[in-house]
């Protein structure tokens, strides 16, 4: 091979490798719809699953003083109309980051995301009720310097099951998306 080359010369393994960087890329509408169409499906996969969740594990007689735990009147409608929406966005999110992931550990995905977003959904809805309070922000503020106020904020999803309802839907989410339709 030369060394001076002409610059207006084109060398064939430059144009391979731009080649090759373009292809994970959409290049087509057609794999633009079927992202779009996979993101739409896991979005209503998320949601359906969040609804079941919620109906097995929260409206059963069975855990309902878990569930219903401090949650009177009111609060039950405030904490919980906060803590699904966020369930969902968070399951969405995650789900959607790892979409192009191999698919033989896709349970175990949708499972621990699940928990996790079940459980920063509580403790971001414990924090949003504590706000909603006449001098809301004051009084996070000044809760949140003693150590106990701390314990019952991030240990209210672990009792309450958030988490469990979180793990459902991961679950339930994922046999959800696997159906072909």
């Amino acid at each position: 091979m030369n060394q001076y080359q002409h610059p207006c010369r084109v060398n064939p393994s430059r144009i391979a490798l731009r080649s090759a960087k373009t292809e994970s890329e959409p290049t087509t509408i057609g794999d633009t719809v079927q992202s779009q169409y996979t993101t739409a499906r896991i979005g209503v996969a998320a949601a359906l699953s969040v609804g079941i969740a919620f109906a097995i594990v929260v409206l059963t007689r069975f855990l309902r003083e878990f569930t219903h735990a401090g949650l009177e009147g009111r609060k039950f409608i405030h904490y919980y109309s906060l803590f699904l929406p966020g369930l969902w966005v968070l399951l969405v999110v995650v789900v959607l980051a790892f979409r192009n992931k191999p698919q033989r550990d896709r349970i175990w995905l949708w499972a621990l995301t699940g928990m996790l977003a079940g459980y920063a959904s509580g403790v971001i809805s414990v924090t949003f009720i504590e706000l909603f309070h006449p001098d809301g922000w004051v009084q996070v503020v000044i809760h949140s310097q003693r150590f106990e106020n701390w314990v019952t904020r991030l240990g209210y999803p672990v009792v309450s099951l958030n988490w469990l309802v979180g793990l459902i839907a991961g679950v339930v989410g994922n046999g959800i998306n696997r159906l072909r339709v």
